[in-house]
């Protein structure tokens, strides 16, 4: 259990211990994106990158446009990273062009969706950086 010692006694606070493994945690996955800046690493899944097998045009797109997104000097937050990936979604038959009818069904399963929907609509505080 986490919280059946008191977090605070006699020796090392027990909360202070919990805020150095959370910010450990913090940099040990900033230090891993930073590793990888063209993909992250979910996104080979959902490209189907750990699998061989050739990338078609629109998978050629969307990986670029993911890779032009992280390209811009700095680290987009979780909340930009999701902004991104409902517009990506939205978009998917204008990024597929042509090959959308042979594709549409392995796009949508990896991108974890059953029906595209056309319209986005975002609420969020502007700190959340989707106005930077």
């Amino acid at each position: 259990m986490l919280f059946s010692s008191p977090l605070f006694g006699h020796g090392p606070s027990r909360l202070l211990a919990l805020v150095r493994s959370a910010r450990r945690a913090v940099e040990d996955r900033k230090r891993r994106f930073h590793e990888d800046r063209v993909l992250q690493p979910a996104w080979r899944v959902q490209l189907g990158l750990t699998h061989a097998r050739r990338l078609c045009r629109g998978d050629q797109k969307v990986r670029e446009i993911r890779r032009l997104l992280d390209a811009q000097g700095y680290q987009r937050t979780d909340d930009q990273v999701a902004f991104h990936e409902e517009q990506l979604r939205a978009i998917l038959p204008l990024i597929y062009g042509d090959e959308w009818g042979q594709e549409c069904e392995r796009v949508m399963r990896e991108f974890g969706i059953n029906k595209i929907e056309k319209r986005i609509l975002i609420f969020a505080r502007r700190r959340l950086g989707k106005t930077w």
